[in-house]
């Protein structure tokens, strides 16, 4: 009987004798083709890397600085909900969809 990594045991106890390990493994093949992907990159990703080397940074200061003149910590996280890339389809559901941001009329875009 072959066994594989994440294999549930549901009968009982198991002798087990290991043919393969390490990179001959399935999780080990997998391994080295997360790093070879990650060894190659296209360059719209080269774009995306220096992107978000100031953007993170940028809309962690603009929160801070809604929360210090606001001191309302509702609109500061409305901000980093908001202008999180990755629910870009989403942002307007947050934004429009009743929340803080929409009751104060404060203008957003994604």
């Amino acid at each position: 009987m072959q066994v594989f990594a994440g294999t549930n045991n549901l009968t009982g106890a198991l002798d087990i004798t290991v043919t393969k390990a390490g990179k001959d493994t399935t999780l080990g093949k997998v391994q080295s083709l997360i790093l070879q992907a990650e060894q190659t990159k296209i360059p719209i990703m080269r774009i995306i890397d220096s992107y978000v080397k100031w953007y993170t940074p940028t809309v962690l200061m603009i929160a801070g600085i809604a929360l210090f003149f606001t001191r309302d910590i509702n609109i500061a996280i409305s901000i980093l909900v908001i202008s999180c890339p990755c629910g870009a389809d989403s942002c307007h559901a947050y934004g429009y969809g009743g929340g803080n941001i929409s009751s104060r009329k404060i203008g957003h875009t994604c």
